[in-house]
């Protein structure tokens, strides 16, 4: 995996290159507030913001947000290409990515969350539609093959716990214009509506 000759990019992001794109090294160590800022301030989302529209979903015909720019994504969209010895260059792996929010050591690489380059919604809109919120990524291996079935359970739960640290800091932000959420027997309560 990590041999590549001059004509391919590399199939993992570079524990460098994930060091260099740390905003946050972990979740804990920021709030709500300051995650909302990040987000706000992150140039690469501000070329990409949502359009506000929504769509119906043609597999089933259920009303989605959807963001018109993501048909514009360097990966999507295209047709496959016949097979070739040279694999597709990943924009990801090729560090085409926005600053990363949490980082997590695996046996190989890191786990990590950053923003999505290209959001379905953002946490301030000129429009009144209460679409507001943070649209993050979590990238499970900074390998680009390594995946759930191939990871070993410890990298998983590495995953996991840090997924459950984003919901956390997310559920209880108290961090205008996000909701908040709070503590309701059998699970958590949001706007009003058990969740």
């Amino acid at each position: 995996m990590n041999e590549q000759t001059s004509s391919q990019s590399p199939r993992y992001l570079s524990d460098d290159d994930v060091k260099k794109r740390i905003q946050t090294a972990s979740l804990a160590e920021v709030t709500a507030a300051e995650l909302v800022s990040l987000f706000m301030q992150e140039t690469a989302v501000q070329q990409h913001l949502p359009d506000g529209r929504c769509q119906q979903d043609p597999r089933d015909g259920a009303i989605i947000l959807y963001n018109e720019v993501r048909n514009r994504r360097p990966h999507d969209n295209k047709p496959d290409a016949p097979e070739t010895a040279v694999a597709k260059p990943c924009p990801i792996c090729a560090g085409n990515t926005t600053k990363i929010v949490d980082a997590a050591p695996l046996s190989q690489g890191f786990t990590f969350i950053n923003k999505n380059m290209y959001p379905v919604v953002y946490p301030v809109t000129e429009r009144d539609d209460g679409f507001v919120g943070l649209h993050f990524l979590q990238w499970t291996s900074s390998h680009h093959d390594a995946d759930w079935h191939n990871m070993p359970q410890a990298d998983r739960a590495t995953v996991l716990a840090r997924l459950a640290a984003l919901e956390q800091t997310l559920l209880l932000a108290d961090a205008p214009p996000l909701p908040t959420a709070e503590a309701w027997p059998g699970g958590w309560r949001s706007g009003g509506r058990p969740v």
